[in-house]
């Protein structure tokens, strides 16, 4: 991992208790933010706050297959998917959790697939600067994903964009042998997903949104 992507994934982790024992490797309220992560990958990242009636529930990438959550450091676990690849949910001091995955070889999948649990009549909406924004019903912002990016072992940048289909959002990260491994991607989906709900205020979604249109 790139000395740059390390800083920046793990910069202000929260102190919060982390397991690999129970239905949760982490339950904690952090901020304004009920957080939970499964041991068992085939269940959904939570993240959830009451005040605002926002719940935003997230399935990982490869849960058929992937390992159950190994303890990293506190407010950091690991999903092995077995294929060259590994899920990093990492809970930020923030109440906002950032999903990256490293990947390991150039025979290691390009798509990882994040379900997102829509509120009935929602949708996923990709702004031309590449935002992707989490909608109501009625249009209303209900949280949002911030640029894919994607960076190799030495910091240099890695191909990546989103791909909406339904629910799914997927990250395609276009890695080959020409690039240094591992190649950590993130989808952003922890401040950028809630877009300041965390800390008790109402985001101002037009600002945010206008900056990716």
């Amino acid at each position: 991992m790139s000395e740059r992507a390390t800083t920046d994934v793990l910069s202000r982790v929260a102190d919060v208790e982390t397991t690999e024992s129970g239905e949760l490797a982490v339950d904690e309220r952090v901020g304004a933010t009920d957080v939970a992560i499964p041991t068992d990958p085939r269940d959904d990242l939570t993240l959830a706050l009451e005040h605002v009636g926002i719940e935003i529930s997230i399935g990982l990438p490869f849960v058929e297959q992937a390992r159950h959550a190994e303890v990293e450091a506190d407010g950091i676990v690991s999903y092995d998917n077995q294929n060259g690849t590994t899920t990093v949910p990492v809970v930020k001091d923030d109440g906002s959790v950032q999903i990256t995955t490293v990947i390991d070889n150039a025979s290691a999948p390009t798509r990882f697939d994040y379900t997102i649990a829509l509120p009935g009549g929602g949708y996923l909406e990709q702004l031309d600067g590449g935002m992707i924004v989490i909608r109501d019903p009625d249009g209303g912002f209900q949280g949002g994903v911030l640029p894919a990016w994607a960076k190799d072992a030495d910091g240099a940048d890695v191909p990546t964009h989103f791909e909406v289909d339904g629910g799914v959002l997927t990250q395609v990260v276009e890695h080959d042998a020409s690039v240094s491994y591992p190649v950590v991607a993130d989808p952003e989906v922890g401040g950028g997903l809630l877009a300041g709900y965390w800390q008790n205020r109402t985001p101002d979604t037009a600002t945010i949104e206008q900056q990716y249109k």
